[in-house]
């Protein structure tokens, strides 16, 4: 039976997260596009005209590690929800789904040292969705400013509400946390943006940042094993640990 990790320290299953990035033909392009922009010195100023970076989408962002990009970067849990926790399973299960969310995500780059916006464009945002372009003038309205030192500004940005790819894992214990606790992480991008909330999996939790487009498609499901005889034994002691 393969070992059960606590729903907390879950890292998210490799399989999808950053695909798009890997395709060997977006990084060619990207190189020998940069390559002949620096050769040519005469590209029109990409920022002229520009709004600057609303302050909210700003400060999410992050620098990508080993990348010269900054990126929306997002770990958060919900509060737990009010409501009575469902009666415990008979056992612990986790179940994973393919899904399809829309949410306010930036990517920012030193337009003049690297590739023009149509590369990056295609490379990281969401093919055939609308894509709104930003100025970022200084540091100081992202995350962590002092990350941004080593980059010379204004930024270029690029933000996009999707719809965005999503791996999506719903977990049910069978003592102890009865309401299924679900963790979605974007794929595809080069930072992590990723939602955790308990309760039923395909409804976001209130006040949630992010909206599901259709219903998810279940892809997998891992039964951990069993630890109550029947579905719904030992629920006078499980509810009494159920929050």
């Amino acid at each position: 039976m393969r070992k059960k990790i606590s729903w907390t320290e879950r890292t998210p299953r490799p399989r999808r997260i950053c695909a798009r990035l890997s395709t060997p033909h977006r990084l060619v392009a990207l190189l020998v596009v940069a390559a002949a922009a620096t050769v040519t010195g005469c590209r029109k100023d990409p920022l002229a005209g520009l709004p600057e970076l609303p302050a909210d989408l700003a400060s999410n962002l992050q620098v990508v590690p080993g990348r010269p990009l900054l990126a929306t970067k997002i770990r958060t849990k919900a509060a737990p929800s009010n409501q009575p926790p469902p009666p415990c399973a008979a056992d612990s299960t986790s179940t994973y789904y393919d899904a399809r969310i829309t949410t306010p995500i930036t990517l920012c780059w030193n337009p003049y040292q690297t590739a023009p916006v149509a590369v990056f464009d295609e490379a990281f945002m969401p093919a055939g969705q609308a894509v709104t372009h930003y100025k970022l003038s200084g540091a100081t309205a992202i995350a962590h400013p002092a990350d941004a030192a080593v980059f010379h500004s204004p930024f270029f940005c690029s933000t996009s509400n999707g719809p965005w790819s999503a791996d999506l894992e719903s977990d049910r214990q069978c003592v102890g946390e009865c309401s299924p606790q679900n963790s979605l992480i974007v794929v595809g991008i080069p930072a992590t943006v990723q939602f955790f909330w308990d309760g039923p999996f395909g409804v976001p939790p209130a006040g949630a940042p992010f909206k599901f487009v259709d219903a998810p498609t279940k892809i997998d499901f891992v039964d951990w094993g069993r630890c109550h005889a029947e579905p719904g034994g030992g629920q006078a002691r499980a509810r009494a640990q159920c929050r």
